[in-house]
């Protein structure tokens, strides 16, 4: 078995492996994608070109692949794997780690970990690694069916200078160690990443944010908040339908998704009744 980083990997044929291994429950990494075009595109983007992953390989084939999606402002990492397809899973996947390690050292890092339901080698993997279970989310999917039903009652905009703060200040308070902080929002945002927020005499009520990748027909919803006060009156609602049709009419994308925690009852119902339907199923850990 030989291993592979940096400059020396092959990211189109790492972006077939991955395809093909995560469209397999028992070994599928959540957010990580299925398709070749999109895995390639990130590994290009937030991989620095492959700088954040390590391959394993037999005879020139590759059998395992694991990354570190690293978010060096906001002190995250996601991680992408282990993706092994070798009898000695256990084995494979450890030689990927310790190599990955030693080039990008995690301490100071808060490392998460999305694995499949069904994957329970990775699960097992990340235990092992001194990861603690944080929880289970759906992962719950859309298509354009039925959006230009729901209706939109409430003031729903691009946030102006003074909603900026409003957002950053919910946004802070109701994920506060999540991978992207409200300054990474706002840096992302962009023609095909936007951020709404709805507003009621000059307060803000919510927001939503959500990034489309038109050239894979993809969205997902990344957050979505409404300030404690104004809960139960449609908000959430309201800024999911903006969303949606930004996203299908706007960015002509084929499906969408987004993820909640199997705890809030509520959001799946709201979700539910929009036509979201379940996808995956998620278990989440943290390291640090």
């Amino acid at each position: 078995m030989e291993l592979v980083c940096g400059k020396d990997l092959e990211l189109t044929l790492l972006s077939a492996f991955l395809a093909k291994v995560n469209k397999q429950s028992e070994h599928h990494i959540g957010y990580c994608g299925d398709e070749e075009g999109e895995i390639l595109q990130t590994l290009e983007e937030d991989f620095a070109k492959g700088e954040n992953f390590v391959v394993a390989t037999k005879n020139g084939t590759i059998i395992a692949g694991l990354g570190f999606d690293m978010n060096t402002e906001g002190g995250q990492i996601e991680v992408w794997g282990p993706f092994v397809d070798d009898p000695n899973w256990e084995g494979v996947a450890l030689s990927l780690w310790e190599q990955l390690v030693s080039r990008q050292p995690i301490s100071g890092y808060v490392v998460h970990g999305f694995c499949n339901k069904e994957n329970e080698k990775a699960q097992r993997f990340l235990l092992n690694r001194g990861a603690k279970k944080e929880g289970e989310h759906h992962v719950l999917e859309k298509n354009q069916e039925g959006v230009s039903f729901l209706a939109m009652n409430k003031k729903i905009a691009e946030p102006d200078a003074v909603d900026v703060k409003a957002f950053a200040a919910l946004h802070d308070f109701e994920f506060p160690d999540t991978y992207y902080g409200s300054d990474e929002i706002l840096k992302r945002c962009g023609e095909d990443r936007r951020l709404f927020v709805s507003a009621e005499e000059g307060e803000v009520t919510g927001y939503i944010y959500v990034e489309a990748q038109p050239a894979f027909k993809e969205g997902s919803i990344e957050y979505v908040a409404v300030a404690p006060h104004h809960r139960g009156k449609g908000v959430g609602r309201a800024l999911l339908a903006y969303a949606l049709r930004f996203l299908f009419e706007e960015k002509n994308i084929a499906a969408t998704s987004i993820t909640v925690s199997e705890k809030d009852v509520a959001a799946y119902r709201l979700y539910s009744s929009c036509g979201f339907s379940l996808k995956h199923k998620l278990v989440s850990y943290r390291i640090g």
